[in-house]
């Protein structure tokens, strides 16, 4: 129970730091925000705050992007193909939401494109 706890205080003290964070902290924050989302089983939350990170980081080239990415591989092959696409599909608006609401549109819409870029060059 104790370990529960913690973890619950761990995710109230990361989601008050979303909200002082500057742009270059954001990523690594909510990557361990879904790391700690996982670890209590919250997979559906889990998957919105890790793929809202890994948008950021990669798109900012920061160094715990391949760190976020294993994370999600290993979210994907507990849930099962099918399952986790259903999931994703239904957190990436709210990943995205996330962006704004800590960056702004302009500056998540920029993130969204440069990790298209990106990604989509692979």
């Amino acid at each position: 129970m104790s370990d529960l706890g913690a973890l619950e205080k761990m995710r109230q003290h990361l989601e008050g730091a979303l909200e002082k964070a500057s742009p270059e902290d954001l990523g690594p924050i909510m990557g361990q925000l879904g790391r700690v989302n996982l670890e209590l089983g919250d997979q559906q939350e889990a998957l919105i705050s890790l793929m809202a990170a890994h948008i950021l980081l990669v798109a900012k080239g920061q160094a715990q992007a391949p760190t976020v990415e294993g994370w999600l591989y290993n979210l994907r092959q507990d849930m099962g193909e099918e399952r986790f696409m259903d999931a994703f599909h239904k957190a990436l608006p709210q990943a995205g939401f996330l962006l704004v609401r800590y960056l702004g549109r302009r500056e998540a819409e920029a993130a969204m494109e440069e990790f298209a870029r990106i990604k989509g060059g692979k």
